[in-house]
């Protein structure tokens, strides 16, 4: 009865009118990514079977208020990069790419093709402990690449950060989680106060800087 209770005030408040060809107000909480129009082909069954939004959407609950009033609740899967061919969602799904989705917000394009599938999984281990742990850091985050001489790099604004030269350590999880902390503390101490252009991480007892 709380949630319920809930629901409708916050229906009441946020209402925004949204109509389906059959009448119904609908109100749509939790997409980010996800267009109320789509959401609402998804619950008339209009949507076409292999848009894209299928496979973002991971559940979507419909609660009826009234006879003519609904909440929809979505859990989305997120994107934490992309490429030329592929959309890197949260929970390591790769979907097709379609620009509508980047138009509407901004994640870190990957660089490189990858082939490597135990790579593309690190990647994803990378960008989900950023987003996790370090939002603010994630939200700076441009670009991912990973080099010919096998050096995964990061650019955040502003910069490029050498997290791990492969021919001196592994791409492991620990190793990306020791370098993303080491990253975070150096960016909140120095990020306003020094005019950086380059930051080396694979070096076990410091850091090199290479200024503007």
């Amino acid at each position: 009865m709380i949630i319920i209770g809930l629901l409708i005030a916050d229906y009441n408040y946020f209402n925004r009118n949204k109509i389906n060809d059959s009448g119904n107000k609908i109100k749509i909480l939790g997409n980010n990514i996800t267009p109320d129009e789509k959401i609402i082909t998804i619950i008339d069954q209009t949507i076409d079977q292999n848009s894209i939004y299928k496979s973002i959407i991971n559940k979507l609950k419909v609660i009826d208020i009234s006879s003519d009033k609904k909440v929809v609740i979505i859990d989305e899967d997120a994107i934490r990069f992309y490429d030329d061919k592929y959309y890197y969602m949260s929970s390591g799904k790769k979907i097709s790419t379609s620009k509508n989705i980047i138009n509407q917000i901004r994640v870190p394009v990957l660089k490189d093709d990858l082939e490597n599938n135990k790579l593309y999984n690190r990647i994803i281990f990378l960008t989900n402990y950023m987003f996790n742990e370090y939002p603010e850091l994630y939200h700076q985050l441009k670009s991912i690449s990973f080099s010919d001489n096998r050096r995964l790099s990061i650019e955040l604004d502003g910069y490029e950060i050498i997290l791990i030269d492969q021919n001196k350590e592994s791409v492991n999880n620990s190793n990306m989680i020791k370098k993303v902390n080491i990253l975070n503390s150096f960016n909140n101490q120095f990020y306003d106060t020094l005019e950086i252009k380059e930051i080396d991480l694979t070096w076990k007892d410091k850091i090199f800087i290479k200024s503007i």
